[in-house]
């Protein structure tokens, strides 16, 4: 999956990009039944090994197995470990257990799921990457990617 944006900030080697729909759903099948066919900007983070500035046209990609692993661990990953959780608190008790154990549950998942980030690649594992510097946004034009 490929996007486009503007840098406006920089954090090490991740850069914060504002994209539009527009250029960001380029090439989604789904696009004209998204919520994002409103066209609205938002800011994204991206690995920016490419040495973009701030200011600078960029264009991103997204592997869509990682972005399909990434959304899997972040939503079902979740849930279950809450299901768990609930069950796991059942097991001890009821009242207010169940339920406090399947938000911790939930929180450790989070807290896993970061320190999983963090050490598979320094952050980098879910995040697009920055693979090209552009003067200006063409439809359907081919970019020099970094090699």
């Amino acid at each position: 999956m490929t996007g486009q944006g503007v840098i406006v900030s920089l954090k090490g080697n991740k850069a914060t990009v504002k994209v539009t729909s527009e250029y960001e759903c380029t090439g989604c099948a789904g696009k004209d039944h998204c919520y994002t066919n409103t066209h609205t900007n938002r800011e994204i983070t991206v690995v920016n090994e490419f040495g973009a500035q701030v200011s600078d046209k960029v264009i991103f990609e997204a592997e869509p197995g990682k972005v399909i692993f990434s959304a899997a661990l972040i939503w079902i990953l979740p849930i279950m470990a809450m299901i768990v959780g609930y069950l796991v608190g059942k097991q001890f008790g009821g009242g207010f257990l169940p339920i406090g154990a399947a938000f911790l549950f939930l929180g450790l998942t989070f807290l896993f799921l970061k320190i999983l980030d963090n050490l598979i690649s320094g952050g980098k594992t879910f995040y697009p990457q920055v693979t090209a510097v552009v003067e200006s946004f063409e439809e359907g034009a081919e970019y020099c990617r970094k090699e």
